[in-house]
């Protein structure tokens, strides 16, 4: 069977097919082009690093950690009281709301990636990212601790 160069996931609203790692066009590039003109006016670089894990190194007998650190444009705060009903309790805790571009990003935060900001590091523990197409997310909004 012939691999097709067109993917199921890269079904968008219109009811088209995009060939595989095609970008999306229309009012959602538009939305995502607005969040990154709208943060980048009144945010600033954020780095979240992720670690990508261990290698082992034979020659010194030793386990390597590697990561890899992603330049997004957002802002962050204290989270808002809402947030008490959206992510567990939040109640006594040193915390941290981050909203972040995601256009030409090329991953989205995760929990357990690590959100530097205002000199501190803050590890994410809770992730939305509005992803309205299904194809190219336009925001992420993440709690940290």
């Amino acid at each position: 069977m012939d691999a097709s160069p067109y993917v199921a996931d890269d079904y968008v609203s219109s009811g088209y097919l995009l060939p595989f790692g095609a970008q999306p066009v229309g009012k959602y590039d538009a939305q995502a082009r607005s969040a990154l003109a709208l943060l980048k006016r009144k945010g600033t670089t954020i780095p979240v690093r992720r670690l990508d894990g261990t290698t082992f190194d034979p020659v010194t007998q030793a386990q390597e950690k590697s990561e890899s650190t992603y330049n997004f444009t957002g802002v962050g705060f204290p989270p808002g009281r809402s947030a008490l009903y959206k992510a567990e309790t939040l109640q006594k805790r040193a915390m941290l709301e981050v909203y972040l571009a995601q256009k030409g990003m090329p991953v989205v935060p995760d929990p357990g990636d690590i959100v530097t900001f205002n000199g501190g590091e803050f590890t994410v523990f809770w992730v939305e990212v509005i992803c309205p197409d299904g194809v190219q997310p336009v925001l992420s909004h993440a709690y940290c601790e």
